[in-house]
């Protein structure tokens, strides 16, 4: 366990010293994700070494393929708000479920890569650790608008 609060902190400070002294939020957050992921997967060294590489490629593409179903969302949801007729929001439903369908063709294909690199057992614990901390996040969220 010691091991791996020791390769947390060298792959954050990689991070930091990477960026700016002035992190955005989603920098902070990254931070944040790197030293869960590390806790929560156990990687020895050589798995960290190919993985998390993998993963910042991967993440992009994850991103981008959410971006867009975010993007298409905002565009049915304002369309709805606004009345629009129905062949607008027809075309605009296509949209955006043709975002969620890249989004887990996005998801299938990371899958693999991940089982390339990792033992499926920790690519499970993987995706698990992306629910919990995606929770957590939350969570954190929650008690700040609240006050607690």
């Amino acid at each position: 366990m010691h091991f791996m609060l020791v390769v947390a902190c060298i792959l954050i400070g990689m991070i930091s010293s990477a960026h700016h002294s002035n992190q955005s939020w989603k920098e902070k957050i990254f931070a944040e994700k790197v030293a869960f992921f590390t806790s929560e997967l156990n990687l020895t060294p050589e798995e960290a070494q190919a993985f998390w590489p993998l993963y910042n490629r991967l993440w992009e593409s994850k991103d981008k393929a959410h971006h867009q179903v975010m993007l298409s969302y905002r565009k049915l949801s304002q369309a709805l708000d606004d009345g629009k007729p129905e062949e607008e929001i027809s075309g605009l439903l296509d949209d955006y479920l043709e975002a969620l369908d890249n989004m887990a063709k996005v998801d299938a294909s990371i899958a693999k890569e991940y089982k390339g690199v990792l033992p499926v057992v920790k690519v499970a614990k993987l995706y698990r650790a992306e629910e919990k901390f995606r929770r957590m996040q939350i969570n954190k969220l929650y008690k700040k608008d609240n006050g607690k």
